[in-house]
């Protein structure tokens, strides 16, 4: 575990410390040329404030940041790509990113085969997306109409793709959230309405819920935590990539209503319009809200020096699904996000619970919280993360896949050895720590080093705790 944590740290210094005479200093003005000075993608419509919808993507996307950075040659070889963006946009509405995002992560420890070998424990893996909005009616007014699309590539680079690796070193969740395996899919394709324009508002199509409910800021796992407990919240059974229905509706600027309905056996690479409308198996959910200042800065609320920036409180339920033999399961999340300067405070607490068949959802109960460090050393992109995590799991007799044989003690002599892990554990609990530091190197790319702690780990009874050390990056164009 130590040469994890050092391995950390001297990425993070090389990071701040490599070519100082290149680093832009903190307070020092980007360098502007052309259209490159303002945003091409001003578009402040949404459904969901979540970082990984595409329309706050994409506006993410086009602003001009702070980098660690010069790169004037690279902002003239880039400069015609962003006009042409910005001309597409402003005569046509059609806003489209491409990007590229890339993990390593390496733990100190694995599960132990029948040989008494070490498992696979160190994961890589990629996720190349090109998403857009194509805003095809009432431009410039409270009733815009446009449609949404995203495709995605998933692959690994090494032996497993990262979010293998947390099973396969015996974790209960995991800790590279979205890097699996697919081949290059429509993943989402929907239409957003506009009735009256941040205020009352439908979307309808192929997407995925967790883009769009449970708002938090850093819960992108290609932008902020990776820790699938504070990313996906996983005491929530989420659904894939399918078919459905939500709506947004404000009744006030500072009081939002989600609710959606979407098909319970969603896939990435087929519509769905069967299963959705045929089977009546399905993931309800609903989020309420309270964000004031959002629409409106001069309705923000403060306590002292507490600015509040989202309360929510999430609904959920799901349908058992027959194919995929899962059981019926309902939950809630209530979720707490303020702000003190550039430090962004936040809490979160999860319970699912299934039927007598057991739970849909991965875990039944789920506190996370922790803190955010924005605008580290006067650089407005770059982020430093800390937060931790506790979940508690009546596990019982489970099959539990791995990429190797392994033997487990179970108090009463060892258990079988195969590929699947079929024992009961009972209930199992597990904490976690992750720490991460985002900078932007360049406009186009990012950098993360990051540093989990698997405290208790639930499937490796030899180890205490398990260090994975991460390395992401990401190139957005």
């Amino acid at each position: 575990m130590r040469a994890i944590v050092r391995l950390f740290l001297a990425l993070v210094m090389t990071i701040k410390l490599a070519t100082p005479a290149l680093a832009q200093q903190p307070g020092e003005p980007v360098e502007q040329g052309g259209s490159y000075a303002e945003p091409w993608f001003v578009d402040p419509t949404d459904i969901t404030r979540n970082p990984d919808d595409i329309t706050n993507r994409l506006e993410k996307e086009a602003k001009r940041k702070d980098t660690l950075l010069r790169a004037p040659n690279l902002d003239r070889m880039m400069l015609p790509w962003t006009e042409f963006k910005d001309q597409l946009f402003d005569d046509h509405g059609l806003g489209f990113g491409i990007f590229y995002t890339a993990l390593y992560q390496r733990a100190d420890a694995g599960l132990v085969d029948a040989e008494g070998k070490s498992g696979p424990d160190e994961a890589s893996g990629g996720i190349l997306g090109i998403a857009g909005t194509w805003e095809l009616f009432g431009r410039s007014t409270q009733h815009p109409g446009s449609l949404g699309f995203r495709l995605q590539d998933r692959h690994r680079m090494g032996a497993i793709p990262p979010q293998s690796l947390g099973p396969d070193v015996g974790s209960l969740w995991l800790t590279g959230s979205l890097f699996n395996e697919f081949e290059m899919s429509l993943v989402e394709l929907y239409w957003d309405q506009h009735i009256v324009k941040d205020r009352l508002a439908f979307r309808f199509g192929k997407t995925v819920p967790f883009v769009i409910h449970d708002y938090f800021k850093y819960k992108s796992p290609v932008s902020g935590f990776q820790d699938s407990n504070l990313t996906f919240n996983s005491s929530i059974s989420w659904v894939g990539f399918g078919l459905g229905a939500v709506g947004l509706v404000r009744p006030t600027p500072d009081i939002y209503i989600h609710g959606g309905i979407y098909d319970a056996k969603g896939k990435e690479n087929r519509a769905g319009l069967d299963s959705f409308f045929s089977d009546g198996e399905h993931f309800t959910i609903a989020d309420i809200g309270w964000d004031p200042g959002y629409l409106d800065p001069t309705r923000k609320v403060r306590v002292g020096p507490i600015e509040v920036s989202d309360y929510h409180v999430t609904l959920w339920h799901k349908d058992s699904v027959e194919k995929a033999m899962t059981p019926e399961g309902w939950g809630f999340t209530i979720f707490l996000e303020h702000r003190v300067g550039n430090v962004l405070p936040f809490f979160r607490y999860g319970y699912s619970e299934g039927t007598s068949a057991g739970n849909p959802a991965l875990l039944d109960h789920m506190v996370a919280g922790g803190v955010a460090l924005e605008d580290v050393f006067g650089q407005d992109n770059d982020v430093i993360g800390i937060g931790a995590s506790w979940s508690r799991k009546d596990v019982g007799s489970t099959f539990f896949p791995l990429s190797v044989p392994i033997i487990v003690d179970v108090g009463d002599g060892l258990g079988e050895f195969t590929d699947t892990l079929q024992v009961d554990f009972g209930t199992v609990e597990q904490y976690s720590i992750e720490l991460f530091y985002r900078v932007q190197l360049t406009q186009e790319f990012q950098v993360t080093p990051s540093l989990q702690f698997i405290v208790d780990p639930a499937f490796n009874l030899e180890e205490d705790t398990i260090a994975v050390l991460g390395l992401r990056g990401r190139a957005e164009f």
